[in-house]
């Protein structure tokens, strides 16, 4: 399994997302509508999964920005888990995850213990939960300001050692919470990157 390419895998998402042009300027991005980024979205996802790549213009906003501004959005009035308690995690209010914008990245390794398909997989560890499970096996992670961590930047890309993992793996914790954070690191990501993300 270590050693076979993962079916219908050919490069990690993220970097045709970032590729991929969505049809509206980058400029133009916060002036459309949340409905409007939506139906758009909608749209191109249906042609990348007929296998089309929407070539990006050179003053196009990419798929990946898209996503990132809907992500950005969502955080105005949060609504990335189920609770949707409508803080405004831009401006530094702690929605039921605690967290803010940023993610926290507690740690990052190589596990052997993850399914078969993508094991063994480079997990970042990712602190702040909405879910409040209550004998979560990472209970530890639930509050981030106790968490001994580092803010998911685009500088921990050279820190990461992939050396013999098949995937890199968001774990938490919850990534839905910081899925605005992660999309950002994703746009910053090396072009030379190969394996495939799972969330």
């Amino acid at each position: 399994v270590r050693w076979c390419t993962l079916p219908g895998f050919t490069s990690p998402r993220f970097l045709q997302l970032r590729n991929a042009g969505c049809g509206i300027s980058a400029g133009s991005l916060e002036e459309c509508t949340e409905d409007e980024l939506w139906e758009t979205h909608h749209a191109i996802m249906e042609r990348l999964r007929m296998r089309e790549t929407p070539p990006r213009l050179s003053q196009e906003a990419s798929t990946l920005d898209l996503k990132i501004e809907i992500a950005r959005r969502l955080l105005l009035e949060c609504r990335l888990c189920g609770h949707r308690c409508g803080v405004n995690r831009l401006q530094g209010e702690a929605g039921i995850c605690l967290l803010g914008s940023q993610a926290i990245v507690s740690e990052h390794f190589v596990q052997i213990a993850e399914e078969p398909p993508i094991n063994p997989s480079l997990l970042l560890s990712l602190a702040g939960c909405g879910l409040r499970c209550r004998f979560c096996q990472q209970g530890y992670l639930l509050d981030p300001s106790g968490v001994a961590g580092r803010h998911l930047t685009p500088s921990l890309w050279s820190d990461l050692r992939p050396k013999g993992a098949r995937s890199l793996s968001f774990i938490g914790g919850n990534p839905d919470e910081s899925l605005y954070a992660i999309l950002q690191f994703l746009r910053s990501g090396p072009s030379h990157w190969k394996l495939p993300t799972v969330w």
